[in-house]
């Protein structure tokens, strides 16, 4: 039983995986790379300054980046003291079921 949810888990974040990468590429073909997608899968909640040192980009650039992703809704984002966060809501919800 257990070993069936799992596999119905890695299907859908495969899946929405899949639909993350074609929508950015699509809406956001400036800002697109598989690499950015990776990350953003990598690590469901992370920083301008972690993604800019993932893609080996200026910090700034990944903020931009992470800005127009959450203008969209493709990210959400959360502001805790001075750090700004940016959370793949998608996948986290799929991960707590």
């Amino acid at each position: 039983m257990q070993a069936k949810e799992t596999k119905e888990t890695l299907v859908n974040a495969m899946e929405l995986y899949s639909k993350m990468r074609e929508r950015i590429k699509a809406d956001f073909p400036k800002v697109y790379s598989a690499d950015l997608v990776e990350a953003l899968f990598s690590y469901p909640i992370i920083s301008p300054v972690s993604l800019g040192k993932t893609l080996n980009i200026h910090y700034t650039t990944a903020s931009r980046y992470l800005t127009a992703l959450a203008g969209a809704k493709v990210l959400g984002e959360a502001v805790v003291g001075k750090y700004h966060f940016f959370v793949n809501k998608k996948l986290l919800d799929l991960l707590k079921k």
